[in-house]
């Protein structure tokens, strides 16, 4: 504690009026996340410096220290010499050094240990106020740790706690309390964190977008477009940097733990060889793109296959295979409408007296397919946008490199590439009867069928030999879309991604028989 002599002995140094000197002086001015105190501070420095001189032996160093200060280098915001400032960027925790200087802490030691093997953990201790005041609080906690008395049970224990979200949502629910955007109410605090979503899935797009050639290069662009045309995205133009400012992203080098922010939660891990996990994250993206978009999100598992997988040995050109396919279908109807029904009756339940489909509402449903061998898009979504009601196919391909098989990805969605038809209006007819199945089961007008999208787990740049397909089987123009890697931004990039995945093509394995036409 400061006494009133020592107190009043630096107010009369800090004024000049002493005749003693420092041998250095490191002036720091902390907490300026305001672009534009900060920008006039670093245009002033220089002058603040000049005017303290007399204070050190050596010219005095200021340091302007404060969350999202990168963005007025990379935003051209310095009004003098850029050069004249020297920009320091702080990365996440050292976690070599923190196991090691807390190894013997009786509280802490066992949780900086198990930290890196927590399916949560160790993504949220890659910010250091959501690791020092979340995670390890929670994995130091006493009860954790009773009548455990063996070290290995300890750490497993200390693990499997890493990995529950319900204890670990903690950490995040911490941060969004203990910095400036705890002031911000709930709505505005959802608002800067659908711009940080928006921010990064953009900043992706951009740099996939650079080096490509036509089509891709004008399908991503397109990808482009709809984001920018995008609420929050527009939100982060009108605010400036309120986003860095609000530590909810960085300029470079946004942390795990903040695009997990970003993300709401909704993320998951490739996995080596497991498409199925593909599926999962793609669900998880479009759940929150959806969100962020504005549209009030329902999640629901189909009970049956749209369409189910051809058996037998008839080829996909045979003639009485769609008839066949449509009496399978024809007989799943009534009760997958008694399921869509119930969805329905929860749906209605939860909104107000104005109805769950009106001119003003939108409203997503995300299906998942009711095995996992269908032969349709891996997941379906159903929008609803205040006019109209369509169906988004989307096909799922997990790669680790280019095979020319992806093409045929498309023809589960019902578009043909060059020498396969059969396939294609197979699955073109299954997509259609469920249009016409949810059209019964919700009458609420029209239900057509949307996008066909194509969601790819490779990069854009690795997509060269990718065929874009615009006709269905019938020769009509459908609206096809390429999602790649870089579209599923933040999500995808929230957990450790293997790079040495093995080909994952668990797509119907054995449909050899699309006779070429």
């Amino acid at each position: 504690r400061v006494s009133a002599g020592a107190e009043g002995q630096a107010k009369t140094w800090l004024s000049g009026k002493s005749s003693s000197q420092v041998e250095k002086l490191a002036i720091v001015l902390d907490e300026a996340t305001d672009l534009d105190l900060a920008n006039g501070l670093v245009d002033t420095c220089r002058d603040f410096a000049t005017e303290k001189r007399e204070l050190s032996k050596e010219l005095p160093l200021v340091i302007v220290s404060g969350t999202g200060l990168d963005a007025i280098r990379t935003g051209g915001h310095v009004g003098t010499n850029p050069s004249k400032c020297f920009l320091v960027t702080i990365t996440g925790p050292k976690q070599s050094i923190i196991a090691e200087a807390l190894k013997s802490h009786e509280r802490f030691g066992a949780a900086v240990r198990a930290s890196p093997g927590g399916v949560f953990s160790r993504i949220l201790m890659t910010n250091a106020r959501m690791y020092f005041r979340g995670v390890l609080p929670v994995l130091g906690l006493e009860f954790l740790k009773v009548q455990v008395p063996d070290e290995s049970e300890v750490q497993e224990i200390l693990v499997q706690a890493g990995s529950s979200h319900v204890l670990m949502s903690y950490a995040v629910r911490k941060y969004l309390i203990s910095n400036s955007i705890q002031y911000l109410d709930s709505d505005d605090r959802k608002a800067l964190l659908e711009q940080a979503f928006t921010y990064h899935l953009h900043k992706s797009l951009s740099g996939a977008s650079k080096s490509l050639c036509p089509p891709l290069k004008h399908r991503i662009e397109g990808l482009i477009t709809d984001v920018t045309e995008m609420p929050a995205f527009k939100a982060i133009k009108k605010n400036g940097e309120k986003i860095f400012e609000k530590g909810l992203a960085r300029c470079e080098g946004t942390s795990k733990a903040l695009k997990y922010l970003a993300c709401f939660g909704l993320t998951d891990s490739l996995e080596r060889a497991n498409g199925y996990k593909f599926e999962h994250i793609t669900s998880l993206h479009v759940e929150r793109f959806m969100m962020t978009k504005g549209y009030k999100v329902w999640k629901h598992k189909l009970k049956f296959a749209w369409p189910p997988k051809k058996t037998g040995n008839s080829t996909y050109t045979t003639a009485t295979l769609i008839p066949k396919l449509k009496e399978t279908l024809e007989s799943q109807k009534e009760h997958e409408q008694k399921n869509l029904r119930k969805l329905l009756q929860r749906m209605d339940a939860n909104t107000g007296d104005g109805g769950l489909f009106h001119e003003d509402s939108k409203v997503c449903v995300i299906f998942s397919q009711g095995t996992l061998t269908a032969q349709g898009g891996d997941v379906l979504v159903l929008c609803w946008d205040g006019e109209s009601m369509k169906l988004i196919s989307i096909q799922c391909k997990h790669f680790s490199k280019w095979e020319d098989k992806i093409n045929k990805g498309w023809l589960s969605l019902g578009v043909p590439i060059k020498g396969f038809v059969g396939k294609a209006r197979y699955s073109d007819t299954g997509l259609l009867e469920l249009c016409s199945t949810i059209q019964k089961s919700f009458e609420r007008g029209e239900v057509s069928v949307g996008k066909r999208v194509l969601a790819l787990s490779l990069p854009a740049n690795e997509l060269k030999k990718l065929v874009i397909p615009t006709e269905d089987a019938d020769g009509k123009q459908v609206e096809v879309e390429v999602w790649p890697k870089e579209w599923f931004e933040p999500t995808i990039s929230v957990m450790d991604v293997n790079e040495e995945e093995e080909d994952d093509d668990d797509d119907h394995q054995n449909d050899g028989d699309d006779v070429r036409q």
